[in-house]
């Protein structure tokens, strides 16, 4: 493993001998008393399922997506936000339940319902087969097949700031979530060409 840093950038690459595993480190720069050492970072060789970002704590990974949940709802880890790096695939139902936020980050989840409770929130790009939202979930992000709400409210209670939520035109309707960043007079929604209606957040 040799890495090289130019124009602000860190590079590392693998002669394809390095042993699959997550390694920490740290760059230091000057000399002496104008040394200067950088926070622990860590390098991840070969596939995870996910990881745990976290305000001031290296990055963790995972090996699989229950592994990731169940760290994420400790309160060590409140406020965090679970990174997929790999689509999931799941028979039963999938529960988020705690104060995390789960990035699809491209990534599918194919469960039989991807249920958002208790301060949990979904966010990014990817295909949901189907999300149920419960009491204090928050979904921001995603393309489902089908979304409901489990709390007696409506999808919109539950979106993100600047969120609209919209049904293209097709067969088979499908609920896609996108950050809201086209606004038009007086606040109002702009919705993109192909989409049946938007519902501002």
């Amino acid at each position: 493993m040799s890495f090289s840093f130019a124009d602000e950038k860190l590079t590392f690459k693998s002669d394809g001998t390095g042993n699959r595993g997550v390694y920490p480190f740290r760059i230091a720069f000057g000399e002496g008393e104008n040394k200067a050492v950088s926070d622990e970072s860590a390098l991840a060789v070969g596939e995870f399922a996910a990881k745990i970002v976290c305000k001031n704590k290296p990055d963790t990974y995972f090996d699989t997506f229950s592994d990731v949940l169940k760290a994420a709802a400790l309160s060590e880890n409140s406020g965090c936000r679970i990174l997929l790096l790999a689509s999931v695939l799941n028979e039963g139902d999938i529960t988020l339940n705690g104060n995390f936020t789960l990035d699809l980050n491209g990534c599918d989840i194919s469960c039989n319902a991807l249920i958002i409770e208790n301060g949990a929130r979904v966010w990014g790009s990817g295909n949901v087969s189907a999300g149920k939202i419960g009491k204090g979930g928050t979904v921001g992000g995603g393309t489902y097949g089908t979304l409901s709400v489990t709390d007696g409210t409506t999808i919109t209670k539950h979106l993100m700031q600047d969120t609209f939520v919209s049904k293209r035109r097709q067969k088979r309707k499908r609920f896609v979530l996108v950050p809201n960043f086209r606004r038009g007079e007086h606040g109002k929604c702009r919705c993109a060409p192909g989409f049946v209606h938007g519902i501002c957040g």
